[in-house]
């Protein structure tokens, strides 16, 4: 039996005494344990446990001659198709899995928040990306405007204007510093009093993104429902008596 049958077998998910017990029974034909224990070069209990599992996967059967019991394998087009049905299984309980993804992760820690952390201009292309994946129904932004000039041209933060505007969202900015390109789809209010801040807050679904460019942009992401709608709440506040 060719070594990488049995490898190939393997990564499908058999085990090795099944991979071997099967193609042990495919060169020999119908044949008793002790045969195929001999070819497979398996001892007889672990042939006796590898048949149990293969006729599990209904792909080795059994056969009584006389007084003698013998056994085949399935053709090779049947393990197939038992491997593809598997594969559908599969990818059924993955798609189950993913749908139950959100409760699995507040269910894991406690709720304890992810936190990730990005530095320079990629923290642009991250948000994008956080744009596209979770899709939020509102954009609240507290930002330093002088600030965002300072670190990216119009241009190179237009990846998150279109990820943002091709889904229309409720988009609002309070915001220091003056207005250089005015958008109709975003809606903007100055921050009152004379302290600015310096960087970004951005909240969206179940997440904060907070970001600092006085020295060095970096960027620290943190996923966790309750942060986030304790954020929005301070947010609101702010933008019902800040100046339109």
């Amino acid at each position: 039996m060719l070594k990488k049958h049995i490898d190939l077998l393997r990564d499908l998910g058999l085990q090795d005494s099944e991979a071997r017990v099967y193609f042990a029974a495919i060169e020999l034909g119908p044949s008793s344990v002790q045969e195929i224990a001999k070819r497979a070069e398996l001892s007889r209990t672990a042939t006796y446990t590898a048949i149990e599992q293969l006729e599990a996967r209904r792909v080795f059967q059994s056969d009584k001659r006389g007084k003698k019991t013998v056994y085949l394998a399935e053709q090779p087009e049947h393990l197939l198709a038992h491997l593809r049905s598997q594969v559908r299984r599969m990818q059924e309980k993955a798609e189950i899995m993913e749908a139950s993804m959100e409760e699995i992760r507040l269910a894991s820690g406690g709720e304890k928040p992810i936190v990730r952390f990005y530095e320079g201009l990629d923290v642009v292309r991250v948000l994008a990306e956080e744009v596209q994946k979770k899709d939020p129904t509102e954009w609240r932004e507290m930002v330093n405007l002088e600030d965002v000039y300072k670190m990216a041209s119009i241009e190179e933060t237009t990846v998150l204007r279109t990820a943002l505007m091709a889904r229309q969202r409720n988009v609002r900015i309070l915001h220091h510093g003056s207005i250089r390109k005015r958008l109709e789809w975003q809606q903007y209010r100055r921050i009152k009093g004379e302290k600015e801040i310096h960087g970004d807050i951005l909240i969206y679904a179940d997440t904060v993104a907070l970001v600092t460019m006085r020295r060095k942009v970096v960027m620290a992401i943190i996923e966790n429902k309750d942060i986030a709608d304790t954020m929005s709440q301070m947010f609101d506040l702010a933008w019902a008596n800040a100046k339109e």
